[in-house]
């Protein structure tokens, strides 16, 4: 597959997940924080996919960093946001942040 369909599908995924949660009154401002924290950094990720296959066609480097920082980091969040539990929050988000730092400088490399 190549780096433009998954930005495309992750996008897609992003829009899905917030109107499922975007439409929660119920939620205390903490949980719609930790939402709309997971909703930007699934974009920002989603942009550097499809950013990613305007340098290469082909799965690359900084794509794969990009799907694995929405992964560990904004689906740990959004299981956070719907479930209230912190069990996922605490492990993997720091490992996410780091995929999506070293993902925008691999782009920036053009790997």
């Amino acid at each position: 597959m190549s780096s433009h369909f998954l930005g495309c599908m992750n996008c897609a995924f992003l829009v899905i997940v917030g109107a499922a949660g975007g439409h929660k009154k119920e939620w205390t401002q903490e949980r719609k924080d930790t939402f709309q924290k997971a909703q930007f950094y699934h974009f920002t990720n989603g942009a550097g996919i499809i950013l990613s296959s305007f340098v290469n066609q082909s799965m690359q480097l900084s794509s794969v960093l990009f799907i694995l920082g929405t992964a560990l980091f904004c689906a740990s969040l959004y299981h956070k946001a719907f479930t209230q539990k912190d069990d996922y929050s605490k492990i993997y988000p720091p490992f996410g942040g780091m995929c999506m730092i070293l993902g925008w400088i691999a782009l920036a490399l053009k790997k």
